[in-house]
């Protein structure tokens, strides 16, 4: 491909000249080749458009995505030849002449030589050449609606403005801004307006927005004067401006900021923002892909989600969702969306997964050390390992653990009607998608596990098989858990341990009046080398001894991934840790922290390029997004780097220490770090 300009400010935008442009083209495309905006594009396809300027061909490739298990498309290139009205007509004519005079020559000739049929039929859909009409200027007033929707609320009234966009990509520098909707909550007045193209020639993302050609038929660039008009009728500068934004919560801003710096328009470089998302709470690792804007409408019954988006459209439904999240203290449970009550008593086991619980329910957890005393351990001969199975979800953790209370004749306790009453207190809002399938099992006298619905017998029945394999084996360890921990006394399973300011409860796997022991089938020592167990754990132990002795159950399961991708077991160990616990103070403690691979690496990345964004970063050091803002904060808490101006992204990176200094000691109390 001979590159005769740049046709915008593109990368992937080339200018070439029509015969270039045909020498590939006159090899014989399929009419799947056709470009149709309204189906999303194939990976590894090449597209042709033509149009009364252009003849345009687009290619797609790939991108890896989710860590390497999945793939989507992405744009390479698109070529642009200019039409002038003559050369293209006489090129097509010229070939269609050459082919049929060597399809007619001989018979011999006409298998390889067909007929230029397909260059026919290709030249009808060669529109008439016209040169670009520049559109009239519209007045401000003409992109004004009436909603007909207002706020009610009071305290919101006169504060807020809600902004989104429809654009050509997702890159916010180098695509198109299609179309930009400001959206006024106190008035119910909404401006909505559309742009020209000009960085990509075609519209690449019609399939989601349903922009087409026409509808930016009559569309004009802005000018200054109808910037200041927007400003001054909105109050911009005296309004926080929402969005529902993506790219930490700057994705439609950066669109309409990069497009005025293009333009050099002013009036927006320091309005202030704010992201709806933000006010989103927590979703559990399974559920965190479907927290989209249509879903949470939905969830939340609000109506008026469309199939394909509109940026005006997708205003109103914004600032609806935002009168719904912003006032209300919502958390998940698994998939289910409630609303908070002061007079719920927050399960322990939910403070992880909903850490905006902790702020909701003003609740103080004490900080709590917890060393571990190996009492007992039992390894899995190899001739029994080859029985086991390690099932996914925490299947496995149940049934295991339902065996044990049996083996030592735990009595559960029934605390049913007062957990039904705790949840009461909550509001059900909605429930998202669960996408892994929830058993229904039942538990017998022995511990195993009984399906409700025939259809998972099968799969229970598997699972039993392995949870008898480790009971036969582990009778040493629940004959030495009923003699020497619980020593005769009525043992209880399930039992309920309400804290003393009545905020959190936590439910005990095995207890006695003298004894608690947390069954896990993770890892519960720390990190940290010193013999102590993860705080969290901990945390759950000192909450439900009300000073009995603490123990913890660990059943560490080692696998490794076959070629089906299932789960092979090449080792099983357990363990009985008693645990003494202590409360301490953490800002007294110094802990030491050595930078590991990553952040030396970005760190070196700074010092050789100050200016470098986070992408440059990436791919200087390879890492992902996620590692390089996590490594990125990690430094700047260390005290490693700072933004020379932190109000600017753009900013250089000041450099305050150097790799060589690679340890720091400090002190923290678990929310901000104290450099010693």
């Amino acid at each position: 491909m001979n590159v005769k300009k740049r046709f915008s400010k593109d990368p992937k935008t080339a200018v070439v000249s029509i015969e270039d442009f045909f020498s590939t083209f006159l090899s014989g495309p399929s009419f799947k080749q056709l470009w149709i905006g309204e189906t999303p594009p194939e990976m590894g396809s090449t597209y042709y458009k033509f149009t009364p300027q252009y003849l345009l061909r687009i290619v797609y490739g790939y991108s890896i995505t989710n860590f390497g298990l999945g793939c989507k498309e992405k744009l390479e290139t698109i070529e642009v030849a200019y039409r002038d009205g003559k050369t293209e007509y006489e090129l097509l004519d010229k070939t269609i002449g050459v082919l049929k005079e060597k399809a007619t020559s001989s018979n011999a000739n006409k298998a390889k030589n067909p007929p230029p049929v397909w260059l026919e039929l290709w030249k009808d859909f060669l529109p008439e050449y016209q040169k670009n009409a520049a559109p009239l200027i519209k007045p401000f007033s003409s992109f004004l609606q009436n909603t007909g929707y207002q706020t009610s609320i009071e305290e919101y009234k006169n504060d807020y403005l809600v902004f989104d966009v429809e654009t050509n990509g997702v890159r916010k520098a180098n695509d198109d801004l299609l179309s930009l909707s400001i959206y006024d909550p106190t008035t119910g007045i909404c401006y909505t307006r559309f742009f020209p193209l000009d960085l990509q020639p075609l519209i690449l993302t019609e399939h989601i927005h349903g922009i087409t050609d026409e509808t930016l038929a009559e569309a004009t660039h802005w000018t200054q004067e109808e910037v200041d008009w927007l400003i001054d009728f909105f109050h911009i500068n005296d309004r926080v401006l929402l969005s529902y934004s993506g790219g930490d919560g700057t994705f439609d801003y950066a669109f309409v900021q990069n497009y005025c710096k293009r333009h050099g328009l002013r009036g927006f470089e320091s309005v202030q923002l704010e992201n709806i998302k933000d006010y989103v709470p927590f979703a559990p690792f399974e559920f965190e892909g479907q927290l989209t804007k249509d879903n949470l409408c939905k969830l939340f019954g609000i109506k008026g989600v469309r199939k394909k988006h509109s940026s005006y459209n997708d205003c109103i439904l914004e600032w609806k969702l935002f009168e719904k999240l912003k006032p209300e203290h919502l958390f998940f449970i698994n998939e289910r969306l409630y609303k908070f009550s002061p007079k719920y008593i927050v399960p322990f086991s939910h403070l992880s997964a909903c850490p905006e619980l902790v702020s909701f329910a003003n609740i103080t957890l004490p900080h709590v050390k917890g060393t571990a005393t190996e009492l007992f351990r039992l390894k899995f001969p190899d001739n029994l390992l080859k029985q086991l199975k390690k099932f996914p979800t925490n299947i496995t953790g149940v049934s295991i653990e339902q065996g044990i209370n049996a083996l030592i004749g735990a009595e559960k306790q029934d605390n049913s009607q007062f957990l039904y009453e705790n949840k009461s207190h909550l509001e059900y809002v909605g429930s998202l998608k669960r996408n892994i399938k929830k058993i229904q099992i039942t538990v017998d006298d022995n511990g195993l596990l009984k399906a409700v619905s025939k259809k998972d017998a099968k799969y229970i029945q598997g699972v039993n098989i392995v949870t008898k394999t480790i009971l036969d084996y582990i009778k040493p360890l629940t004959d030495y858990l009923k003699s020497n921990v619980f020593e005769g006394d009525r043992i209880m399973t399930q039992e309920l341990v309400i804290s003393h300011d009545r905020k959190t409860l936590a439910l005990c796997d095995l207890s006695d009046s003298k004894n608690v022991v947390e069954i896990k089938t993770k890892r519960v020592l720390s990190s940290q080398g010193d013999g102590t167990i993860v705080e969290d754990l901990a945390t759950q132990l000192f909450l439900q001894a009300n000073g009995r002795n603490t123990y913890v159950l660990s059943v560490m399961f080692d696998t490794h991934y076959g070629m089906s991708a299932e789960p092979i077991v090449d080792d099983l160990n357990i363990y009985l840790y008693k645990i003494d616990l202590s409360e301490y103070d953490p800002t007294t403690i110094v802990h030491e922290k050595a930078l590991n691979e990553t952040e030396l690496n970005i760190l070196k990345a700074i010092i050789a390029s100050p200016l470098a964004s986070k992408a440059e970063l990436g791919r200087k050091t390879l890492e992902s997004p996620k590692a390089i803002n996590w490594a990125l904060l990690s430094l700047e808490q260390l005290g490693y780097i700072r933004k020379d101006s932190p109000d600017s992204k753009k900013s250089a990176w000041i450099v305050l220490r150097k790799p060589e200094d690679g340890i720091t000691k400090y002190t923290t109390d678990g929310k901000t770090i104290h450099i010693v």
